[in-house]
Parts: C-alpha cells; structure tokens; sequence
C-alpha cells in the first residue's frame, strides 16, 4: 500500500480536499459558517470526538466528509484486494496522513488563513503549536499512524512496510513543503 504512486495519491486527494473544503468554508473554520447540524455536546460520541479532535465540535459536515475519505480509503477491498486486519491497519494509518495533510494543505491553500503568516492565534481550531509552523494535532496523526503500521508490520511478520510509511510521510512532507514555498512564491505570505 505504501508505494510512491500510493504516497502521490494521498497527497493529490488531500490537495483536492483542501482546495474543496476552501470553497466551501471559506473564512469560516470548522464549518462555522454553514448551516449544518452541529452534535449535543453532552452526548458521548460527541465528547469522544471533542476529545480526540481537540475540543472541537462533532458537526454534520466533518461527519459526511471524514466518514466519505475513510470508506474511500476502502476502495480497493471492493475490488481486487482481500480485507485483512493488517490491512485494516495500513488504511487507519493512511487515513490519519491524509487527514493531517489535508487539514495542513486547508490553511496552505485558503486565502485566509495562509500558514506561513506564523500566527498561531489566527487559527482557533489548533491551540498548541509546534514552533509556530504546524498544529502539533498533526504530530499526533503521525504518531497514531505509525502505531497502525507496526501494527500491520507485527501481523505480516515484515518489518518493510514501515520503511514503505517512513518514505510516503517523506514524499507527503516534501510535496506539502513544495505547496508551501509555491504559495511563498506567489506572494500569498
């Protein structure tokens, strides 16, 4: 699963869903302007998603979208792939580099929000920082990730496919970096 062409995918669908979250959003994060429903914060799956999103509300649309990306994800066991728990494991771990990447590309790719600006307050959906550069939401993804696929790695008895991880996070960061410096370039910073 961890191939080049695989780590190119994840970065040309996490680009394709910032770019359509910021038509949809705008301004307003974490769907603060739309008119979707937005979960009783005293019901307990909204508080386990609160608490593992940190702090930010269970809303219909971030329901539709993560829940849309995740079953995408699945894609290939409903083709020519069989369903395996270690590869259950591979596609929790893409989903949390696809989840970070896109909600970093968001605020690379938004008009309003452009991360280089290096102001960590102007982005009320991360509260802690690393460095000032990225949310540190992210480095927990990345963490989670990496325990999916040793996991994975453990199950299939081949230590490989956490150097196939190690190189797609590598192929990730750079295009990420790549979009960042075109943005710089531009004049958006």
């Amino acid at each position: 699963m961890f191939s080049i062409k695989f780590a190119i995918f994840l970065f040309v669908l996490a680009t394709w869903l910032a770019l359509l979250e910021v038509q949809i959003e705008g301004k307003d994060s974490w769907a603060a302007g739309l008119s979707c429903w937005r979960a009783d914060s005293d019901w307990i799956v909204a508080k386990i998603y609160s608490k593992i999103m940190g702090g930010l509300p269970l809303t219909g649309y971030h329901a539709v979208m993560f829940s849309f990306v995740f079953i995408l994800l699945h894609f290939p066991f409903f083709t020519n792939t069989s369903w395996k728990i270690s590869e259950e494991m591979k596609v929790c771990s893409a989903y949390l580099l696809l989840s970070a990447s896109w909600d970093f590309l968001y605020f690379v790719w938004n008009p309003y929000f452009f991360l280089i600006k290096n102001d960590p307050n102007a982005i009320a959906n991360h509260k802690t920082w690393i460095l000032g550069l990225f949310p540190a939401d992210y480095t927990g993804a990345v963490v989670v990730s990496l325990v999916f696929v040793v996991i994975a790695a453990v199950l299939v008895r081949n230590s490989a496919v956490i150097f196939q991880w190690l190189r797609t996070v590598g192929i990730l960061g750079i295009f990420i970096l790549i979009s960042s410096i075109f943005q710089i370039l531009r004049g958006r910073a």
